[in-house]
């Protein structure tokens, strides 16, 4: 089942926790799975201890051997709790090598791992990147995996927006993200990326750097160039792309800004805007809601035609495939 990265993944974390029940987080890269299970321990009251499998070796997770009459034993490495109460979570379980996979699954599912047993008062949380979008991971066992309580995270843009202004991010890029509600739909243009983005304008304005040239290429380097573009432009101007909900909605609203924008060859902004609309149509069901309903398919057509032809045609081949428009 889906769940919206925020509150309701905390939810599950923590009933989870109260039935001793392992927990398995799986979603795309900077969806904000980590920052789930810390605030999940932090309401619960308890610790909270993080491992990145993919850095591991054996010894790291089983521990040394020793000898001791006549017998082996191993001695458990110090990160694994002895007592007290916690979270012991596991990043990067399907990225990690078949011989520390093991091993772990043993820990996360049974709670102990040769001499060692995770006191009650702990509960394992393991954490992955889906197989089926390209990610370099491998499968985990079926049988494994229905020891877990299983979570699909997806962004939630209301929830970011509401941690983002309890966790300081900068308030110009939750503006910017609060006008753009397509924005955690490419995988370069994800809640962590804004996180930093956030980050490098803090820095870039406390230096006091007038640069924009230099603040558009480190913030490309984190969204892209598009909606980097955009970004650098509004946070220096008032302008703002509009988004593709009210360019399906409302065209005529904006259709004058639109026009004034394509005479002031504002390509920033038309690109953002633009952007937007095809990462939306990108959405089989978003797709066929504008094609199926007058108003917003009119719009579509007309927002295409305002634009500079380049941009223009490359919306327009996106809505074709989409089956938005219908080909004249």
């Amino acid at each position: 089942m889906k769940v919206k990265a925020g509150q309701a993944v905390v939810d599950v974390i923590k009933l989870s926790y109260a039935a001793g029940k392992p927990v398995l987080l799986e979603g795309r890269h900077g969806i904000g799975k980590s920052q789930i299970i810390e605030q999940a321990a932090r309401e619960l009251g308890i610790d909270c201890i993080v491992r990145d499998l993919s850095l591991m070796e054996p010894p790291d997770l089983i521990g040394l051997p020793h000898t001791e009459g006549g017998r082996t034993s191993y001695s458990p490495p110090s990160f694994l709790p002895d007592g007290g109460k916690g979270l012991l979570v596991f990043e990067e379980l399907n990225r990690s090598e078949k011989y520390m996979m093991a091993p772990c699954l043993q820990l996360l599912t049974a709670r102990t791992l040769n001499d060692y047993r995770l006191p009650d008062g702990w509960l394992c949380v393991a954490a992955i990147n889906p197989s089926s979008e390209g990610y370099d991971t491998a499968e985990l066992d079926p049988a494994l995996l229905s020891r877990f309580v299983r979570v699909e995270m997806i962004s939630d843009l209301k929830s970011w927006l509401q941690w983002g202004d309890s966790a300081g991010i900068h308030a110009d890029v939750l503006h910017f993200v609060s006008k753009t509600p397509d924005i955690f739909v490419a995988a370069e243009s994800n809640p962590r990326s804004w996180s930093y983005v956030s980050d490098l304008f803090k820095a870039y304005e406390k230096q006091g750097v007038e640069n924009e040239a230099l603040l558009l290429t480190m913030v490309s380097g984190l969204v892209g160039n598009s909606l980097a573009l955009a970004f650098v432009q509004s946070s220096l101007c008032e302008e703002q792309p509009i988004s593709s909900d009210y360019i399906f909605k409302s065209y005529g609203k904006y259709r004058s800004g639109v026009r004034n924008w394509v005479a002031k060859k504002r390509i920033d902004l038309l690109n953002a805007t633009a952007h937007g609309v095809i990462l939306a149509l990108q959405d089989h069901d978003v797709a066929v809601r504008v094609e199926e309903r007058a108003g917003p398919s009119r719009n579509l057509g007309l927002f295409i035609k305002d634009l500079p032809a380049d941009i223009g045609r490359k919306l327009k081949r996106v809505a074709l495939e989409s089956g938005a428009i219908k080909a004249e």
